[in-house]
């Protein structure tokens, strides 16, 4: 039964709309979802462009040599995409509560899922977090081959302060897997169960959470397998449990794992 007290965006009391016009949709969740990664490319020029601005002579404006100089110190970098994600979270979590509001609190589709649920659920989504990489990391591996696979997050933490490092796991960890899993399993998902079985719904939805990140992984496509395994695992989740709390466990801990595992690595090397 959906608790709505236990959400983080609480249904209005009223009657929920008719979810033919107000559930969300396969073209408008899509545009959501393009709108999230745009905004992020937005947000992060503009604090490059700022942050430039800051440490450049009094009385002059930034140029592009200008920018990259400043973007070339490691926690200058690691503050852009820090505020990056704040930012473009916050525009798009906006967006979602304001279009789909009343479906936000609603456990099955066409709602978002997010509802209360067990807290076992939540310790079985930690739990599949952690092993997902295991599984995923070694089909990649095979993969890949001789091929070295990228890790954005130690790439970008590289040189950085402790304390930037710190602040940047925190965001992985949380920022980024509430945002994503209200777009893919909460939004995406419901709208393409309204057209198609669970199945399907689960490995589409895995597809297009894979192929949205391949940028981030320098185009390396033997890395898409772990993302889509993540992908459906949390779609999984999600459909088990009527809530996406437990698919938002899950993706945190694959994060913490993955970004744990390599600092350890970097360091040993």
């Amino acid at each position: 039964m959906d608790n709505p007290e236990n959400t983080l965006f609480p249904a209005p009391a009223a009657d929920l709309p008719d979810p033919e016009r107000t559930a969300p949709g396969v073209i408008e969740t899509v545009g959501t979802i393009l709108f999230y990664f745009l905004l992020q490319a937005l947000v992060s020029a503009a604090l490059a462009w700022l942050l430039a601005w800051h440490y450049a002579p009094a009385g002059s404006l930034p140029g592009m040599a200008e920018i990259r100089s400043t973007m070339a110190r490691p926690n200058v970098t690691v503050a852009v995409i820090i505020g990056t994600l704040f930012g473009a979270a916050l525009g798009t979590l906006a967006t979602v509560r304001w279009r789909w509001r009343p479906w936000l609190a609603v456990s099955l589709p066409p709602g978002l899922g997010l509802t209360g649920t067990n807290p076992v659920l939540i310790l079985v989504g930690v739990a599949v977090g952690l092993m997902t990489p295991l599984a995923g990391g070694a089909l990649t591996k095979l993969l890949a081959g001789d091929h070295d696979v990228s890790q954005t997050v130690t790439e970008i933490a590289e040189g950085s302060s402790v304390g930037m490092r710190v602040l940047l796991v925190v965001a992985v960890i949380s920022i980024g897997p509430f945002v994503e899993e209200v777009l893919f399993r909460g939004a995406l998902f419901s709208a393409l169960r309204r057209w198609v079985p669970p199945a399907w719904a689960i490995a589409i939805v895995a597809a297009a959470f894979a192929m949205v990140h391949l940028p981030d992984l320098h185009w390396q496509w033997y890395a898409l397998p772990n993302l889509a395994l993540l992908g459906a695992m949390c779609a999984w989740l999600r459909v088990i449990s009527g809530s996406l709390w437990p698919a938002v466990a899950a993706h945190a801990a694959n994060n913490l794992l993955a970004t744990v595992a390599w600092f350890v690595a970097s360091q040993a090397s």
